[in-house]
């Protein structure tokens, strides 16, 4: 039983994968402003517990709230994707179910040491959905993509200012996880233990489509299916959202909240609530009816199946790479990730196991 795909590649728990620098870890100077913009003391400290970077993140209490993130400025992993942030929150228009920035500074901390970059943002006090998932949740995230893509479609300022990558481009050119589906479907044994049973298959049985053939074909589809003119998050999943439990900036309790935006990218209006999926289908929602929403009523299909092989390839990809000691969770969300994904792709695609 131990060996099992579901043993294997069990669900992380989501709200507690980063590891995080503490309060206590942030340099003076960072602490100082930060208790500055909480109303002049800190009270309290609540780091986000989701994630997979190892950079400050969390709820700052004083006299009033903030979130924050911080690094220093030379960290190579995590300093980019805080600087990315900024720029693209900068630049989206306001009103948006996105946490409002309030300020971005960068604070020297002693003569010899780097910098540290200060993200503020407006609070949203909240939870992470998914815990369990409920359709109520799922339709928050669904009608929030909606509102952002409906805002973003076309927008040329964001797309001169910004310059954000093709979703066709940024998954499926020279990326290593390409070359998984191709292996796969050539030597079964390189396949690893954690893909769901259609996997051990390699001839197809009661003209089912053997799963890694026909993933090596849903994987080239991915040029023309991931073509559109959407800003889109690019990297939606539990961590990303916050359902709100109490009304913020005019908005409703139970309104889906949209996080980290470093990962930006033009593509399909449907490509980041489609990115939800495997974990939807996975908690035994009615996928059926989720597809009729009105992000992918009219979406084709197999381009769908397409983006779902990308994202699969993906993760299993990075769920086979060597454990890193400062997201000791990020591999183990890859390997649970790859499974629920072709899990539902099997259901989807006729693969037998």
């Amino acid at each position: 039983m131990g060996d099992t795909p579901e043993a294997l590649a069990p669900a992380p728990d989501y709200a507690a994968t980063a590891r995080r620098h503490a309060w206590a870890d942030l340099p003076d100077a960072v602490r100082l402003r930060l208790a500055a913009l909480a109303g002049g003391r800190v009270d309290r400290v609540r780091l986000a517990g989701g994630g997979f970077t190892h950079g400050f993140a969390g709820l700052v209490d004083g006299p009033r709230t903030v979130f924050a993130k911080a690094t220093p400025v030379d960290d190579e992993h995590v300093y980019p994707g805080y600087a990315r942030e900024a720029r693209v929150l900068s630049a989206l228009p306001s009103g948006l179910p996105v946490p409002r920035l309030l300020a971005v500074e960068e604070i020297p901390v002693a003569p010899q040491a780097a910098n540290w970059i200060l993200l503020v943002f407006e609070p949203v006090e909240g939870a992470m959905p998914g815990r369990p998932w409920t359709i109520a949740d799922a339709r928050a995230i669904h009608d929030s993509c909606l509102e952002t893509n409906a805002a973003l479609r076309g927008d040329a300022r964001i797309l001169s200012e910004l310059g954000p990558a093709r979703l066709a481009d940024e998954w499926t050119r020279d990326r290593p996880h390409l070359a998984l589906a191709r292996g796969w479907a050539a030597e079964p044994a390189t396949r690893p233990p954690f893909l769901p049973r259609c996997f051990a298959r390699h001839v197809s049985a009661n003209g089912s489509p053997e799963a890694a053939a026909d993933l090596v074909r849903l994987a080239a589809r991915g040029p023309s299916a991931l073509v559109g003119d959407t800003p889109l998050n690019n990297d939606l999943r539990a961590d990303n959202v916050v359902i709100a439990s109490s009304p913020v900036a005019g908005r409703a309790a139970g309104t889906a909240w949209i996080c980290d935006w470093n990962w930006l990218a033009v593509g399909p209006a449907w490509a980041d609530w489609a990115a939800m999926f495997p974990y939807l289908y996975d908690a035994g929602l009615p996928l059926g009816a989720l597809l009729g929403w009105e992000l992918t009523r009219d979406a084709d299909p197999d381009d769908i199946d397409s983006w779902l092989a990308l994202l699969g390839l993906y993760m299993a990809d990075a769920g086979g790479r060597p454990e890193l000691a400062t997201s000791p969770r990020l591999r183990a969300h890859g390997r649970f990730t790859a499974r629920i994904t072709f899990e539902l792709l099997a259901s989807r695609r006729g693969w037998v196991g």
